[in-house]
């Protein structure tokens, strides 16, 4: 079946290949269709070629979440993120994103969870920090807000040795975010009160 979308960007793509826009345009297309090496190739020209701070930014984020859905590359992943920050580190979105690179790829790369834990509790703060500077990406949709870096910084606090921290942020998650965050992250929390022994501070409300 012709796709009309990839088509178009493509055509665009041609009359001027060195325009960054129309690199990243191409990249979404290749994005929708889960051609993720093409699409990964195209972001980093776009972050490459672009002098517009935003569209450089989001082509690494972008970047970053097309290999994530390949996986295998856990360093490449990272690098991205870490790229990003560095590009435009008073931006809340990489520092979400590489709170979630440390929950999925972290025993990878990090050679112990004391480590881990400690990076995911300084990068939920920086994130956190920064979370009004969230002006909207065009495309990347994996940012969370700001109860996901609750999270965060709830369950690395609880592995660094600020438990009473930990529980009065998830008690605030339980109490205050289950309506503003999707399964994912209501069921993370639900499950962390049950392994911590937090629900009972539910119970006896």
């Amino acid at each position: 079946m012709k796709n009309y979308k990839l088509e178009e960007k493509l055509n665009q793509y041609i009359i001027d290949p060195r325009k960054d826009v129309y690199n990243f345009e191409l990249a979404c297309s290749y994005f929708d269709i889960k051609q993720y090496a093409s699409a990964i190739s195209y972001y980093l020209r776009c972050a490459e070629l672009s002098k517009n701070e935003n569209l450089v930014y989001e082509s690494l984020l972008c970047s970053w979440n097309c290999m994530a859905q390949v996986g295998g590359r856990p360093a490449f992943e990272r690098g991205q993120i870490l790229q990003a920050i560095a590009h435009s580190p008073n931006r809340p979105e990489a520092y979400n994103a590489i709170c979630l690179w440390l929950e999925f790829c972290g025993n990878i790369r990090i050679p112990s969870d004391s480590e881990k834990y400690h990076m995911m509790y300084s990068y939920a703060c920086m994130g956190l920090s920064n979370i009004d500077n969230n002006k909207k990406l065009k495309y990347y949709n994996r940012y969370n807000g700001y109860f996901s870096f609750l999270y965060y910084k709830a369950l690395s606090g609880w592995y660094i040795g600020k438990k009473k921290e930990s529980e009065d942020l998830f008690l605030e998650l339980h109490t205050n975010a289950l309506n503003d965050l999707d399964e994912r992250y209501k069921n993370l929390i639900n499950q962390n009160m049950i392994n911590l022994g937090l629900l009972h501070f539910i119970d006896e409300e």
